[in-house]
């Protein structure tokens, strides 16, 4: 196990889909790191050295891309500014159910369940 970005990856990965492993970074986005450093993509991350790895971590620093938990504090307060200025988004998220148009006459069954616990 290697860490990158404060998050595990397994060694016997390819490094664009061990990235994808780091909350905030898909696949897209771990070929985009992988071109930009010159990385192959059928390269594993046991084949990564030390100072590939601070590369990465590099990289991810300079081209501001928020990943893991200032990534994750951003998206609930972005909610929570929804549910303070009382939007229909912001309703719905204070009441549990769903958020972006599905029905709920049949489906949203765990959203429902989940406000009465």
């Amino acid at each position: 196990m290697v860490r990158i970005l404060n998050t595990e990856i397994s060694q016997k990965k390819a490094v664009h889909i061990g990235l994808s492993y780091v909350y905030g970074i898909g696949i897209p986005m771990g070929k985009y790191i992988c071109s930009k450093l010159g990385f192959t993509l059928n390269m594993k991350v046991r084949d990564l050295a030390p100072y590939q790895i601070t590369q990465i971590t590099r990289l991810v620093e300079d081209e501001k891309i928020l990943v893991g938990d200032p990534l994750r504090n951003q998206v609930r307060a972005n909610i929570d500014r929804l549910k303070e200025m009382k939007c229909y988004r912001g309703i719905r998220h204070l009441m549990r159910l769903p958020v972006r148009g599905q029905r709920t006459k049949t489906n949203a069954n765990s959203a429902r369940r989940a406000r009465y616990y």
